[in-house]
């Protein structure tokens, strides 16, 4: 935190950047778990709750994005909006926000493993939930105008596509 954003490379594609953004999402979750693993000093649930904060904010700008303007502009072109994928990904988005929210609230009194019970049923809806938000980008990048390319290309410029910290690529 604190560090300047990586620039999005000229050739990035909304497609490619929302996937990197899963990737980091998923390292931080990786890193949380580890954390967890490794609580024995009030210092240290310190530290894994800051991660923790890092996490859920990268995940709610993530969210942001895809539903204020990705979604939001497939739903307007295709006319799907309660019965649609994108209403169903939306559902799943304040489910993870609520245990997200909840993860946050008990992280201080919790034990270790009822930390690591949590954060893997997280990890196993937000993989699962990725697999699908995955499919709809390449569709959702396609129905946008020139216009909404430039302000979602903005958007993840401004929030950044992964922190300078976080740049290895997981294998696909």
């Amino acid at each position: 935190m604190g560090q300047p954003q990586k620039p999005l490379p000229p050739d990035a594609t909304i497609y490619s950047t929302m996937i990197e953004q899963h990737h980091l999402i998923e390292r931080l979750l990786g890193r949380l778990t580890q954390a967890v693993l490794h609580l024995t000093a009030p210092e240290d649930r310190a530290a894994s709750r800051r991660l923790l904060l890092r996490l859920r904010k990268h995940l709610y700008a993530h969210i942001d994005l895809e539903d204020g303007l990705l979604f939001r502009e497939f739903e307007s072109q295709s006319g799907l909006l309660e019965e649609g994928p994108t209403a169903t990904l939306r559902r799943e988005h304040e489910v993870l926000r609520g245990r997200l929210d909840g993860l946050l609230a008990e992280w201080k009194t919790a034990s270790v493993s009822a930390l690591s019970r949590h954060l893997a049923a997280f990890g196993a809806l937000y993989t699962d939930h990725c697999r699908r938000e995955d499919v709809m980008y390449g569709i959702c990048e396609r129905l946008l105008s020139p216009e909404q390319s430039v302000q979602a290309k903005s958007l993840l410029q401004s929030r950044g596509s992964s922190a300078p910290t976080d740049s290895k690529r997981k294998p696909s």
